[in-house]
């Protein structure tokens, strides 16, 4: 299977050292979202590491891609390529439970070990967050020989963790920041595992996550909540959420679509306006601009602003 998934282009690594592997899922729905969620990964990048992003490619049209490799000029210490995974999806697209809300592109991320098997680890993140600190720290946790590194899912009742995986329920993880042991997880046949649950439990209550979860029970390193910390509702913002490495936000009302209901949709909106999706953004979803600007007290970086920017990378 390692073959034929990669005989349409070869990832082969673009650096040489201190590479950290970040690997995205998008479609035409996320593609702005996933340019915001660069911007804030850049923004706390350090020039000692290399970051090799790769999307995988799920429908994005070819000006958003322009437009997301584009955020990266300048920097030389960063990479971002795009992988066509639809040809691949298309052979297991039966076995993928969807909804109204959820796309065939949340199971995506299964397929990271077998399309990168040349690295050891790989990075997987949402296109729904906003990076806070340095992700080669995420990156090189320390696994302790585990499948996967990941969160506690904050949202996971008993009932729920049981029925995935039993005695362990309560190492139910969240499917939306994940750390890969490639390695490994090819040895145990992961994909292949994967593609055997669904067949068994054809519609998951959470997709990508239950399945994630059954596959590796017992074989998971819980990492810190800071890498992860899910922002749903106005009253959910906390201290956590303040002091995160990574703000979440999982539940159907996005920034984008609701900043007025997320008290934490100001961290994203402060990336967000620093890209060339942020008009296209406000437009789309019916925004008032002057009212989100002043509401988030945000201002667009001026041309001096950009020129300093420029002088300080």
């Amino acid at each position: 299977m390692r073959t034929n998934l990669i005989e349409q282009e070869k990832p082969l690594p673009a650096f040489k050292n201190n590479n950290v592997l970040v690997v995205f899922a998008s479609d035409e729905n996320y593609a702005m979202p996933l340019g915001v969620t660069i911007q804030s990964l850049m923004d706390n990048s350090s020039i000692k590491n290399n970051y090799d992003i790769w999307v995988l490619d799920s429908g994005i049209p070819d000006e958003d891609k322009k437009v997301i490799v584009g955020l990266i000029d300048g920097k030389e210490n960063f990479s971002i390529r795009f992988f066509d995974i639809s040809k691949i999806v298309e052979e297991y697209k039966d076995r993928f439970f969807t909804s109204e809300y959820i796309t065939v592109a949340v199971y995506n991320r299964l397929f990271i070990p077998n399309i990168f098997y040349q690295y050891k680890r790989a990075l997987y993140l949402d296109c729904d967050i906003a990076v806070k600190a340095d992700v080669a720290e995420l990156y090189n946790v320390e696994l302790d020989g585990k499948c996967v590194g990941a969160v506690l899912e904050a949202r996971c009742n008993e009932e729920h963790g049981r029925k995935i995986i039993g005695d362990k329920w309560k190492e139910y993880f969240n499917s939306g920041v994940l750390v890969f042991n490639i390695k490994k997880l090819l040895k145990n046949n992961f994909f292949g595992r994967c593609i055997e649950y669904l067949k068994a439990n054809p519609e998951p209550i959470t997709w990508d996550q239950d399945t994630l979860n059954a596959v590796c029970a017992g074989d998971v390193q819980l990492i810190n909540e800071r890498w992860n910390t899910l922002n749903m509702y106005s009253w959910y913002v906390t201290e956590k959420t303040k002091n995160s490495f990574i703000v979440h936000y999982a539940d159907r009302v996005k920034p984008w679509n609701g900043p007025t209901t997320l008290n934490a949709a100001d961290i994203w909106w402060s990336y967000a306006i620093k890209t060339p999706f942020y008009e296209k953004i406000i437009e789309k979803n019916n925004l008032n601009k002057r009212k989100l600007e002043k509401r988030f007290g945000l201002r667009k970086p001026s041309l001096l602003d950009r020129i300093m920017n420029w002088f300080d990378r």
